[in-house]
């Protein structure tokens, strides 16, 4: 007999769970909720950590949750409903940028933090000042909460291209898809406050090959590395201040 979630656990919208939220409900929360997991009421997240399947779900053992969801869901339960926002290629997925599932979940935390193997994936979690970030409300199938904004988005990727694991071709395509979508003045202004000069540079570069009307060259005095990025077709690294 599968066990049920009882409500009181997901009125916040996370289905993300961990033992101390049912220190009100139960004596030992820890074995009430490991005992839902072994129904099928709830799934095996990591260490100290559950989901909650949609109760269409709950008797399909091949459901799972995305992973920009479970990364979401943990951030969101650990550091607070404002704790936590989808960063870099899991934005970028979020955004439609990225059509495929990835094997990662990339979640901008306040803390640092080692990065967690979960039955679903990995998820990394990337120490930064998350009220300073450009940020816009996303829904995941775990939880709702924030991912950074496409323009947050493409200096992000620009100015990490490999985090997670992702491969720059991946991240030179993103960039690319998402160049026609931004805000090129507000990518600068946040290259600017958040001290990303070699973000921009590259952002500008992969653009230009794309654009009609491209950004135009930021200032630069000296020339960056090109992180193993690279534009859709060839344009001039140099006079986007990129060392060739």
């Amino acid at each position: 007999m599968v066990r049920t979630v009882p409500p009181e656990l997901l009125t916040d919208g996370n289905r993300i769970l961990r033992p101390r939220e049912g220190g009100d409900l139960y004596v030992n929360p820890r074995a009430e909720l490991a005992a839902m997991a072994d129904t099928g009421a709830l799934r095996r997240v990591a260490t100290g950590y559950f989901v909650a399947p949609p109760d269409t779900e709950v008797l399909n053992p091949d459901w799972r949750p995305t992973l920009e969801g479970v990364a979401l869901g943990i951030a969101r339960r650990d550091y607070g409903a404002k704790g936590g926002a989808l960063m870099g290629m899991s934005a970028a997925r979020k955004h439609g940028i990225v059509p495929r599932a990835l094997g990662v979940g990339i979640v901008a935390v306040p803390n640092q933090r080692p990065g967690l193997r979960t039955t679903f994936g990995e998820v990394v979690f990337v120490t930064r000042q998350v009220d300073r970030l450009d940020l816009v409300r996303t829904r995941t199938d775990v939880t709702e909460g924030w991912a950074t904004s496409r323009d947050q988005t493409i200096l992000d990727l620009a100015d990490r291209p490999t985090l997670g694991g992702v491969t720059v071709e991946s991240t030179s395509e993103a960039i690319t898809a998402l160049a026609g979508d931004v805000d090129w003045e507000l990518v600068r202004e946040l290259a600017r406050v958040q001290r990303k000069h070699a973000a921009i540079a590259r952002a500008c570069w992969l653009a230009a090959a794309v654009l009609d009307d491209p950004p135009a060259p930021p200032p630069f005095r000296r020339l960056v590395p090109a992180a193993g990025l690279r534009p859709a077709v060839p344009v001039a690294a140099e006079s986007y201040g990129i060392a060739a």
